[in-house]
């Protein structure tokens, strides 16, 4: 008992130092973002951005330093980070989320919102807002979605059309079970692979390919070691903006303001880059990178592959109701 008293007086000391820290003699916050996505991606141009409005918003007294590349840890490391306070923010995908609130899992199903309108409606709505509020309980705060785009699969043995293309197909995916379930309904097998380790799986045949949104394999260099690109968006993969909760209620209401219409703003200017970039990295992807691309593959089918999923989830991710919701939108 007392041993672990101790840790976590341990814990509190740590998170009140690691706070501190970040506060100047004069008053002023520096808040340290941490992603994975590299520097030139759209999502950390956008941070940068709301680094900008929050600086100006809080009339100079937050100041906001991104760090890309992983330079802070992976998405997991980085959400607990800030669930216990060694960090005050990070931008993150769904993907390892639901590890920290279940019900948000929901958002990683497959075929889940029928166009980028409907995510919004969802995301930015009342669903949206449910299943941010479970994130709380463990200390964390989802400011806003921001968005990853819909996931395509690559790979270096054919073109897929339909479920049978998938067939034998060794697909890397995040490690999250209805990811390396929906990869196997589809018809290939799906291999749960940190990303650090899929460059040189790809170049080595331990994988045949890999499921990402476009800009990320733009990025991350899947493409230089690809031959197919399908354009299957089997999932659409939002992103989240993650606030340590105490870090937030302990700011000044002049300051939460800022950060939420900062968070907001920077949200929309987030999606509109990435799609665009997304625009013009599909249409030059053939030219610079000699993919094949499949831009009509048959979605009905995969769709209907995929229900058993469903089955399999539905009950962990917070019920049937919550999905029907979602899809009613």
């Amino acid at each position: 008992m007392k041993r672990r008293v101790v840790f976590t007086l341990l814990i509190v000391f740590c998170c009140v130092a690691v706070f501190a820290s970040g506060r100047s003699e004069d008053g002023t916050y520096t808040i340290k973002i941490g992603t994975t996505n590299q520097a030139g991606h759209p999502i950390t141009t956008s941070l940068k951005y709301f680094g900008e409005l929050v600086e100006e918003y809080s009339n100079g007294t937050l100041k906001v330093e991104v760090y890309s590349d992983g330079q802070l840890g992976n998405e997991r490391d980085l959400i607990e980070g800030v669930s216990i306070g060694t960090m005050y923010m990070t931008l993150s995908s769904t993907g390892p989320v639901g590890s920290f609130a279940p019900k948000m899992e929901v958002l990683n199903l497959p075929y889940l919102f029928r166009d980028n309108e409907h995510a919004y409606a969802v995301l930015d709505g009342d669903i949206g807002a449910e299943l941010a509020e479970d994130l709380k309980a463990v200390g964390i705060r989802n400011l806003c979605y921001w968005e990853n785009g819909w996931r395509q699969i690559t790979n270096n043995i054919r073109q897929i059309n339909s479920p049978a293309d998938m067939k034998g197909l060794k697909i890397r995916v995040m490690e999250s079970p209805i990811m390396v379930a929906t990869i196997n309904a589809m018809g290939g097998a799906a291999v749960p692979m940190g990303w650090s380790e899929v460059i040189t799986s790809l170049q080595q045949g331990i994988i045949d390919g890999q499921e990402n949104p476009i800009i990320n394999n733009v990025y991350n260099g899947a493409y230089e070691v690809q031959k197919y690109l399908s354009l299957t968006r089997h999932f659409y993969n939002p992103s989240v903006l993650l606030i340590n909760e105490a870090f937030y209620q302990g700011l000044t209401e002049e300051q939460r303001n800022a950060i939420d219409r900062a968070a907001i703003e920077a949200r929309d200017y987030q999606r509109a880059l990435g799609q665009q970039m997304e625009e013009e990295s599909l249409a030059d992807l053939a030219e610079r990178f000699g993919l094949e691309i499949n831009e009509n593959p048959d979605l009905e089918a995969f769709a209907e592959a995929v229900e058993p999923v469903y089955e399999e989830f539905a009950d962990s991710v917070g019920g049937w109701d919550l999905i029907n919701r979602i899809r009613s939108v």
